[in-house]
């Protein structure tokens, strides 16, 4: 009985010593994985710094175009399209939520859809009474969104690059939105300066970028690297290729959702991702203010800011 209840103290002397290493162990990797977060961020950031001053990323910029050209015109559904009821039947608080701003402000004020894809925002504008001019470099997304938009009067499609400078309505639109487009043109700061030039004073500019993975969020890594394994897979396929190779993932049950949500996340070359704290400097910088982070919870960035009167 003696040599049992010893037998039974040293186990549980062993046990507390692997746990109390375990813990050491989850410290020390935990302390790693903040830094690689850091460094990361820092590495961006400098990189980021030397392509504007060289000019941007030309040659990712027509990647870009093309990629998103391939998008509108052969994935034509999905679930966050407006081909799915749900999603058509919600997309004005999709707009509402990522603005910032209630449903009655949109009433009669002007709008710009900034890389508005095949519309489904500028659609929600529209419903919330704004009268809406939409912007692609994708000539396929911009034919697609006055398609969808047709049924409401003044609205318009316009084919432009972000890293162009707009010139021709200068200080026009109460708000310009731009959800997930910036951060794939190569130069944030000089699309985020050309929106800002269309932004009437008193009206609003509000974005959303990619955030970084969060140190206290292993999901977000986990999510990541999905990403990153597809993005490496089809970086030399052809357009049908990556998204026949996405399907088939998809098929297998290896990933959820839906090609045109994982091809949009994956075929860019240019993904560039930031902390909000980054993007309320950009914002300063330009010299917005009342600048709100419009949701904590998730990982992306969704900023908004109003131009001084």
């Amino acid at each position: 009985m003696i040599e049992q209840t010893l037998d039974q103290e040293h186990q549980i002397e062993a046990l507390t010593e692997r746990i109390e290493s375990l813990e050491k162990r989850n410290s020390e990797l935990s302390t790693m994985l903040e830094y690689l977060h850091y460094w990361t961020i820092r590495s961006d950031e400098n990189m980021r710094d030397v392509i504007s001053k060289i000019g941007g990323l030309p040659e990712a910029e027509k990647d870009t175009r093309s990629i998103f050209e391939i998008k509108w015109q052969k994935l034509n559904k999905g679930v966050s399209g407006l081909e799915n009821p749900e999603h058509k039947a919600v997309v004005a608080d999709t707009v509402m939520r990522w603005t910032g701003l209630p449903a009655e402000w949109f009433q009669g004020k002007r709008a710009l859809d900034a890389g508005c894809g095949d519309g489904r925002l500028s659609y929600g504008l529209c419903e919330l009474g704004a009268t809406v001019t939409s912007m692609d470099q994708s000539t396929k997304g911009v034919e697609r969104t006055v398609g969808y938009c047709k049924e409401f009067p003044g609205h318009r499609g316009i084919v432009w690059n972000l890293l162009d400078r707009y010139t021709e309505e200068p200080e026009s639109f109460d708000l310009v939105l731009s959800f997930g487009v910036v951060h794939c043109t190569g130069d944030t700061r000089k699309a985020m300066a050309n929106l800002s030039s269309l932004v009437k004073p008193g009206g609003y500019l509000a974005l959303m970028v990619y955030g970084y993975p969060r140190p206290e969020k292993p999901n977000d890594f986990l999510h990541m690297v999905r990403k990153e394994r597809v993005r490496q897979a089809i970086r030399h396929m052809t357009g049908d290729q990556a998204i026949a190779y996405i399907q088939d993932l998809l098929d297998a049950g290896a990933m959820k959702g839906d090609a045109r949500g994982w091809y949009d996340a994956t075929a860019p070359r240019v993904e560039d991702h930031y902390t909000f704290e980054q993007m309320h400097l950009m914002m300063q910088e330009l010299g917005y203010e009342d600048i709100e982070l419009l949701d904590d919870k998730i990982r992306n960035i969704a900023i908004r800011g109003r131009k001084p009167a």
